[in-house]
């Protein structure tokens, strides 16, 4: 019998090892792309490649809407894929004479790199004074998915924002980490923290959450703890039949969203 409890603890030590080891490659997606790379959206404007402390290039694509746009939007995209295909959800703020800017992390499309519990920070730290210098003179509107929604709040809270407007956001990255795999304690064995509430209450700006009431990968439950904690100021609108993905396709996300961005 002891050989068996033996054994159960040596796989689980095995499995909580491999976690911690590999996470990257349960986490993170990416698919790369060459640097030659067209952007295929009708309004993308120009890219730049910012260097990073260790001599690495961030891509980061412009979408332009006209000569004259209201604001700026900063989109941080999910866990998965590039700016390519992110870019095919960028015309409701476009068709609202917003412009719009994408970044991909490192060793998401053209940008290099390996990716880190720092590295996520630094970039947007480097790309927040890049908008900052260049583009100064628009209001901005952080828009995060899934996992760019904590890189959204932490953007937020280095720049003053106009709007915030989150898909799919987490309360905790580990809380969501957690449900995935609660038996093996991967909460205690993650190394990377991202926290929207925290953030959040480094912001004063409004707030607008679409989240799906059928999200299997981040609970429902999560915005709506946002909510609770912060009352008033966060606008939550659940989709009913929505799922993490696909929100943009259903009506009730395109009217908001649109009463959104006319009041901006």
């Amino acid at each position: 019998m002891h050989y068996i409890i033996f054994g159960l603890i040596a796989l689980y030590a095995l499995v909580c090892l491999s976690f911690y080891t590999l996470q990257e490659n349960f986490l993170f997606h990416p698919k790369p792309l060459p640097t030659d790379f067209k952007f295929s959206h009708a309004k993308f404007k120009e890219e730049f490649f910012l260097k990073d402390s260790m001599g690495n290039s961030i891509n980061l694509a412009y979408f332009s809407a006209t000569d004259s746009a209201k604001g700026l939007v900063v989109y941080f995209h999910g866990n998965a894929h590039n700016i390519e295909h992110y870019s095919q959800f960028i015309d409701p703020f476009l068709n609202h004479n917003l412009d719009v800017v994408i970044m991909d992390y490192r060793s998401f499309g053209k940008s290099q790199g390996k990716t880190t519990p720092q590295s996520f920070y630094q970039d947007v730290d480097l790309i927040s004074s890049f908008i900052q210098e260049r583009y100064g003179h628009l209001d901005k509107i952080a828009y995060g998915k899934s996992l760019g929604t904590g890189l959204a709040t932490y953007f937020a809270s280095k720049q003053n924002t106009k709007v915030i407007i989150l898909e799919a956001p987490y309360y905790k990255f580990s809380n969501t980490v957690n449900r995935w795999g609660a038996l093996f304690l991967t909460k205690k064995l993650l190394k990377y923290r991202f926290r929207n509430a925290e953030n959040l209450k480094l912001t004063e700006c409004p707030v607008f959450i679409f989240h799906g009431e059928k999200d299997w990968l981040i609970s429902v439950e999560a915005s709506q703890k946002i909510k609770s904690e912060f009352g008033d100021r966060i606008d939550l609108t659940i989709i009913k039949d929505g799922k993490h993905n696909g929100l943009p396709e259903f009506p009730e996300y395109q009217s908001k969203l649109s009463a959104i961005l006319k009041g901006i």
